[in-house]
This record gives C-alpha cells, structure tokens and sequence, in this order.
C-alpha cells in the first residue's frame, strides 16, 4: 500500500463545519478508483490529520489532481495551508 498523510490546523469552534464539509464530500472519496481508505482525525482541539491509503504508488498519483482540488477547498475551514507527506510502510505491526 502506498499512503498521503496530512497535517490540519482549525479553529476549534470551526472543527463541526470542517466535519460537515468533509460529509458532503464523501461520494468524490469513496469513487477514487484505488483507495483502500481516508481517515479524518482529530489529533488536539485545533488539529489533525487525514491518512489516506492507496492500493499502490498509481493509484495515489492518479488521485492527486482530484485530492489538490479537495485540500484547496478544505482550506477556507483552516488556518494554516495543509502540510502533507507519502510513502510506504517500512515496518507494520498488528494482529
């Protein structure tokens, strides 16, 4: 698997409409062809992170145009641009 992970920063009081903006997004993520799965969490009162995974590096790239689009939209609920980095997995752990 291949992942994005980016940095938030609201205001707290803006987290709910954050939320509710990324709801009405849902069907634009759940139709990028590749992704396993996109996560919204809320690290602290005033930032978090979106972890996104792709079945590969392709299929992240493919996503990228669409996910630019999707962070520059997400920006007027932040106060800080979205700082993002990706990569794959160098050691896992679970059960």
């Amino acid at each position: 698997m291949y992942y994005r992970m980016t940095r938030l920063h609201f205001e707290e009081d803006s987290f709910p409409a954050l939320v509710e903006w990324a709801e009405s997004i849902r069907g634009r993520i759940e139709a990028i062809d590749g992704l396993v799965f996109a996560d919204l969490i809320r690290g602290g009162a005033t930032d978090g992170m979106v972890i996104a995974a792709y079945q590969n590096e392709e299929g992240y790239q493919a996503a990228s145009d669409l996910v630019a689009t999707l962070l520059d939209e997400m920006t007027t609920h932040l106060t800080a641009a979205p700082h993002g980095h990706d990569g794959t997995v160098i050691v896992s752990y679970g059960r």
